[in-house]
């Protein structure tokens, strides 16, 4: 059995949502588990051997509510700090991420480095505080400078992996489209689209071909927007003519006709 004591702006807490909360083990994989709050703690049974890890929404200051992940945890008979789990949870996953991106010489992320050097050091005072309650309210502000941290390391990595790949010409030539109004084929709308936009998306509803059930099939004027489009030299992708969502049946319960 594994205990997580649970602290809010350095007091424990008195309730925790656990609506959203799940364990998982190597891999990642989802456990099997009981999860209760008790006491301001959370108690959970993993159900098998091993080491778990409690992912869980939280709220980080100023940013909202992210699904976050702690270390895998051993069992042990004392209880952990979700907060001081939660924030070397995050600064892991940047480290393994920097790892396997290989981002530690690039010159654009010399701010960034420091950024996360300094949330490390955040976590090490964390780890050091004389008390829970202190570590909690330094953890959370490491939590908040690691989150920051992965999402600028994130952006790093797709603006110098993309560069790369639009130096030697290996990005998709259809990178950005956008799905279009069949009643629109004016001259200028398709103007606009082709300035814009690398593709069109063209929906094929069931609804507008046969508006009644048995009634004559029509394509109404799709035939000649795929024509203009063509001729427009804009490739075009099809959407499904059926869709079973909930907003295309009919009060009786009946499929009927809609867009996907």
């Amino acid at each position: 059995m594994l205990r997580i004591r649970v602290f809010e702006n350095g007091v424990a807490a008195k309730s925790v949502d656990l609506s959203t909360a799940y364990l998982v083990g190597n891999d990642r994989v989802p456990l099997r588990a009981e999860l209760k709050f008790t006491h301001g703690e959370i108690v959970f049974d993993t159900r098998s051997r091993g080491a778990a890890a409690l992912c869980i929404l939280w709220p980080v200051d100023g940013i909202g509510q992210i699904m976050l992940e702690t270390c895998r945890l051993q069992e042990r008979k004392a209880p952990y700090n979700l907060n001081l789990e939660l924030a070397r949870g995050q600064l892991m996953r940047i480290a393994q991420k920097r790892e396997d991106w290989g981002l530690y010489d690039f010159q654009e992320g010399e701010d960034l480095y420091r950024e996360i050097d300094a949330a490390r050091q955040m976590l090490v005072e964390a780890l050091a505080a004389p008390d829970e309650a202190t570590a909690s309210r330094q953890a959370d502000a490491c939590l908040v400078a690691g989150v920051k941290a992965g999402e600028a390391l994130t952006a790093l990595h797709a603006d110098v992996f993309l560069k790369r790949r639009q130096e030697a010409n290996q990005l998709s030539k259809r990178s950005l489209g956008c799905r279009i109004d069949p009643s629109q084929s004016s001259e200028p709308y398709l103007k606009l689209l082709a300035d814009a936009f690398d593709f069109a998306v063209l929906p094929f509803s069931w609804s507008s071909i046969e508006p009644q059930e048995g009634a004559q099939k029509t394509v109404g004027n799709m035939d000649a927007l795929i024509k203009n489009l063509w001729q427009s030299r804009i490739p075009i992708w099809g959407c499904h003519s059926l869709s079973f969502s909930t907003r295309c049946c009919s009060r009786r319960g009946f499929l009927k006709a809609g867009r996907l």
